[in-house]
């Protein structure tokens, strides 16, 4: 899986998704995920009873997928499929990857 993000071009990149081998049941786990971008403040304020909250630190090897308090340099095994349960992607204010599409409201 790759996320498409931009790196300041203007034009979207794809960059694996890698995850640390040891925390890939966790990430299959069943449950609702949510991806925090590193760069959000507060990130650890959005976990919620029955939500799993995993950080998204994007470097040269890819966008890497690591839970708080776990180390981001372990994340080196590659995804071959989008995690199912992905609820949201939260980034920080004024970042965006693509247009909104028409009839999609954007909440602030």
């Amino acid at each position: 899986m790759t996320i498409s993000t931009a790196l300041g071009t203007g034009e979207p990149a794809a960059l694996p998704l890698r995850v640390d081998p040891a925390a890939l049941a966790a990430l299959h786990s069943g449950r609702p995920l949510l991806l925090v971008l590193e760069e959000v403040t507060g990130a650890a304020d959005l976990r919620l009873p029955g939500l799993d909250l995993w950080l998204v630190r994007t470097d040269a090897a890819g966008c890497r997928l690591f839970r708080p308090g776990e180390d981001w340099a372990l994340a080196v095994l590659p995804l071959p499929a989008p995690p199912a349960g992905v609820l949201a992607i939260v980034t920080p204010p004024g970042v965006r990857e693509t247009p909104t599409p028409p009839g999609v409201r954007e909440t602030p």
